[in-house]
This record gives C-alpha cells, sequence and structure tokens, in this order.
C-alpha cells in the first residue's frame, strides 16, 4: 500500500507529504485538543508502524519545484539524512516550476504506481489535493500517533483553517510566509488617501487601488501588482 500524505504552505509554498509501507496499525484514534470543527483522523490510513516490518530500505521518492538555495538545501538534507541510516532511501527530484509538477501529478494520477511518496507545492493546490483523493490527511496520521499533535497544537487558527477541507487539516508539514504589502506614499498623496493609513483587509485594497486607478497618476500603469 502506497500512501501519501499532504503538507501544505501559506501564501506561495504547498508541501504535500508521504509515508509509504504496508500493514495496518492498531494504535489508538485519540489525539490532542482538536477545534470543534475538525474531523476525527482515520488511523488505518496512516501506518506509521510499516517500516519495522520492512526486509529491504524502502524508497521514498519527493517531488519538489525549490529553486536556488531551498533546493540545495533540501538536496542537501536528503543526502544527510540518507547517510545517517539504512532503512530508507529518500530520492529528491526537481520537477521544474509548481504548475509543471502539478501537471505531472495529474498525469501521474492514471498510473498510482508513479506518483511519489512526497510532494511540494503552491498552497492554491489544497482542493485539488484533496479532491484527488491520493493524499492522507494529516488528520489520519496524527490519529496514528497521538503524540505528534503538539507540533500541531499551536498553529494559528487563519493557518489551520487555509489547509482544512471538510474538517481535515491537509498538510503534513508547513512553510507559511509573511507577505508584506508595499505602497507609495506619493501616489496615495495624489489619489487624496492618508498615507496614515494603508489598507488593512482586501475589502480596503480594493478601495485604495479603484482610488489610484481614478486618479490617473502620470507613470503609474497598475495600482496593485502580486
Amino acid at each position: 500500500m502506497n500512501i501519501r500524505w499532504l503538507a501544505l504552505p501559506l501564501a506561495g509554498v504547498l508541501i504535500a507529504g508521504a509515508c509509504g509501507g504496508d500493514g495496518d496499525t492498531t494504535s489508538d484514534t485519540g489525539r490532542g485538543t482538536k477545534p470543534p470543527d475538525a474531523a476525527a483522523g482515520n488511523a488505518k490510513n496512516c501506518p506509521i508502524d510499516a517500516l519495522e516490518s520492512a526486509t529491504a530500505p524502502v524508497t521514498v521518492d519527493v517531488w519538489y519545484a525549490f529553486q536556488g538555495l531551498a533546493a540545495k538545501a533540501l538536496e542537501q538534507m536528503a543526502s544527510e539524512y540518507n547517510a545517517s541510516q539504512s532503512k530508507v532511501v529518500v530520492n529528491v527530484a526537481n520537477q521544474g516550476s509548481y504548475e509543471e509538477q502539478l501537471t505531472k501529478y495529474k498525469t501521474a494520477l492514471g498510473k498510482p504506481e508513479s506518483l511519489p511518496e512526497v510532494i511540494t507545492g503552491e498552497d492554491t493546490d489544497t482542493r485539488f489535493m484533496f479532491d484527488s483523493k491520493s493524499i492522507v490527511s494529516a488528520e489520519d496520521c496524527l490519529a496514528a500517533d497521538p503524540k505528534a499533535s503538539k507540533i500541531f497544537d499551536d498553529l494559528a487558527p487563519a493557518v489551520r483553517a487555509a489547509y482544512t477541507v471538510d474538517g481535515q487539516l491537509l498538510p503534513g508539514a508547513f512553510a507559511v510566509s509573511n507577505p508584506v504589502l508595499y505602497f507609495n506614499k506619493k501616489h496615495f498623496a495624489a489619489a487624496g488617501l492618508d498615507t496614515a493609513k494603508p489598507p488593512g483587509t482586501l475589502a480596503e485594497l480594493r478601495t485604495v487601488a479603484e482610488a489610484l486607478k481614478a486618479a490617473a497618476i502620470p507613470g503609474l500603469e497598475e495600482p496593485l501588482v502580486l
């Protein structure tokens, strides 16, 4: 049985994690305190003790779309982990961009044995990964290993909500970024906007963008750039 469980980051990177192996688990299905809207996980979907019965090294394929130093760091971590033990061999493979990686994943769904055990991706892939039914949720693995719940119990409510579908917390790992908004005070002033009160909500951001656009400021082609 080849099992994949998802992990995602906010506003940029989504990490889909997976575990592979054979066998069932009889672990307790309870875990730490969960939000009232959280769904109970199914421990049988995440056989955390499967490695114990493995008679040969278990290969874990990891797909990623990181570039530059992030890619080198991941490759180094895999190399050091492989050198530290002999039960698991982690193979990391760069899939190009996040879009290219997702396309390859969708293609691989037609041949499940070709899917990787771990995949990184964008948070915008969350719904697709859930609907594909090709991953194991974090809730399932936490049900199999209640002690691991302390890793997730202090998640900020917004982060947990961003990666929860139908009451199931999906990711097994996160890389949450902190988007920063920069604004041009001269443009604000030219549009009659208060430079001491930048937008704090999406609704306010839209209002400000419309005001900047309507002001027809020379040289300002787009009021908002992501």
